[in-house]
């Protein structure tokens, strides 16, 4: 969104399909009314995702993209805008909704240890990861290479000791990945035998379709079950025949 709203200001205009040496046009060059409709569409970008954003919804997207290990330095591919300020204020959400919703409290002094947690059958790498969000849609349009797993080891073995640190701490101490086609929740299910509870909130952040269009299709079929000449039928019945409708190929 930082990189539609730069891309959208009054300035030069890059047109990738030109020759190298065509591809920018400066924004004198550019027809009044072009000129014009990318102002409009500037300050609709800036109204909409930055001014007039409700600050609850603010507060879920800073915490969802902080919990997606591509995107948690609050640096984005092709976008050069400083963020310092956005970044530390999604921070301080995800701390303050870490520490009251999900990390765990302390127990008493004579509570019985808890069962470690079962390990995984396989574990899941950044590879296993990005090799399942390839078996569908991809998640992202841009093509960055694998992130080393070498460097990765070596910055966890650099870290501070596993125990000394909550899973927040665990998981904002490891390197950002690099390869935007990486399927967030594979990743996750992996991190989930050293960071449980960071990995529950995490699914419950990103897991969340991306937009209401499958409840519309389906308040649509709805309403094709439900005409004036099917009004006579219980509410059993509309029920198993909407399941039908939405479970057919």
């Amino acid at each position: 969104m930082y990189r539609l709203i730069e891309g959208s200001a009054d300035g030069m205009l890059h047109l990738p399909w030109k020759p190298a040496d065509q591809q920018w046009m400066r924004a004198t060059q550019i027809d009044s009314d072009v000129r014009a409709a990318r102002k409009l569409l500037h300050l609709d970008f800036k109204a909409r995702w930055l001014e007039k954003l409700p600050e609850a919804q603010r507060t879920e997207l800073d915490i969802a993209t902080l919990l997606d290990p591509r995107f948690k330095t609050y640096t984005f591919p092709g976008d050069e805008t400083a963020l310092d300020d956005e970044k530390a204020t999604a921070l301080e959400a995800l701390s303050a909704v870490w520490a009251a919703d999900w990390k765990p409290k302390p127990l008493p002094a004579d509570a019985p240890a808890p069962a470690p947690a079962p390990a995984p059958a396989s574990p899941v790498t950044t590879a296993s990861a990005t090799a399942a969000s390839k078996m569908g849609a991809s998640s992202s349009f841009f093509a960055i290479p694998l992130a080393p797993q070498q460097a990765a080891a070596a910055a966890a073995a650099a870290a501070p000791a596993a125990a000394e640190l909550d899973d927040l701490e665990k998981y904002l101490a490891l390197p950002a990945e690099t390869n935007m086609d990486l399927d967030v929740l594979e990743w996750w299910k992996g991190k989930a035998p050293v960071m449980p509870n960071l990995a529950k909130m995490a699914r419950q952040f990103l897991g969340r379709p991306a937009s209401s269009a499958g409840v519309e299709r389906m308040f649509s079929k709805a309403g094709k079950l439900y005409d004036d000449t099917k009004k006579g039928q219980n509410d059993g019945t509309l029920e198993n025949a909407l399941f039908a409708a939405a479970n057919t190929e």
